[in-house]
C-alpha cells in the first residue's frame, strides 16, 4: 500500500483490504508511507492491531519512506517512494527478517483505492498466467485497460532503452521468476523491470 498524508482515505482503503484479506497462509501487507504525517501513522498502527486480531498469522509491515525535498515535483517525489518501496519488498524486507519468505510476486495499492471482494481471489487465479513463460505476460490488470497500455509501453520502450536491443540488460531478457500486480494504473511487472528500469526509466524512481 503506498500512501502519503491522507489518513482518511488510507482508513477505508485498509479496512477494505482488511475485509477482504483471506488470512493466513496469504499475503503480507506492507504499508509504504512518504514523509511522517502522524495521522497516518495512526491509522497504520490501528490496522495492524486490527489485523493481527482479525486476521491472525498475517503479517503487517509499517514503512517511512524519508521524502526527497529537493524540489522535485509531484511525480518525480511519488515515482522516487514507487521505486524505494518495490526495492524494500522484494530485496530488503525478506532478507532482514522483517518478512517471513521471499517475495515473488505484490499486490500494489494506492491509499485512495477500495479493494472488491475478488481482488485477492482474481491475482491468485491469473498468477499462474503471470508466470507462465509461454505466456509472455508483462501486466496483470485489475482495473484501467487504458493506463495499463499506456504504462505498459512506456516500461517496454524504457527497457529497450529507446530501441536499442544491446542496451537492454541480459537478466531482464529473460523470464522474470517475481511479479507485481498493479491494480491502481492496472498494471503488473516483473521484479526483473526494476534492473532494466535503470537503463530507461525516470532516474527518481531509482533512488
Amino acid at each position: 500500500m503506498i500512501c502519503f498524508q491522507r489518513a482518511d482515505y488510507l482508513k477505508r482503503s485498509l479496512a477494505a483490504v482488511l475485509k477482504h484479506h483471506p488470512g493466513a497462509p496469504g499475503p503480507p501487507v506492507v504499508v509504504s508511507q512518504d514523509g511522517s504525517d502522524r495521522g497516518v501513522a495512526g491509522v497504520v498502527g490501528d490496522f495492524k492491531r486490527a489485523m493481527a486480531s482479525a486476521r491472525p498469522g498475517v503479517q503487517v509491515v509499517h514503512l517511512q519512506h524519508r521524502q526527497n525535498r529537493d524540489g522535485s515535483d509531484g511525480y518525480h517525489k511519488l515515482a522516487e517512494h514507487y521505486g524505494w518501496a518495490l526495492g524494500q519488498a522484494f530485496e530488503v524486507l525478506p532478507g532482514s527478517g522483517a518478512l517471513s519468505s521471499a517475495v515473488e510476486r505484490v499486490i500494489v495499492l494506492e491509499e485512495d483505492l477500495e479493494v472488491a471482494p475478488d481482488l485477492f481471489d482474481f491475482f491468485a487465479a491469473t498468477a499462474p498466467l503471470l508466470d507462465d513463460p509461454s505466456e509472455n505476460l508483462l501486466a496483470v490488470s485489475a482495473f484501467c485497460i487504458a493506463a495499463c497500455w499506456a504504462c505498459a509501453l512506456h516500461l517496454v520502450k524504457g527497457c529497450h532503452s529507446g530501441g536499442k536491443k544491446e542496451a537492454r540488460p541480459a537478466h531482464a531478457r529473460s523470464t522474470a521468476r517475481h511479479r507485481i500486480f498493479t491494480p491502481p494504473v492496472s498494471v503488473g511487472l516483473p521484479v526483473g523491470l526494476l534492473g532494466c528500469w535503470a537503463a530507461g526509466m525516470p532516474v527518481a524512481s531509482l533512488r
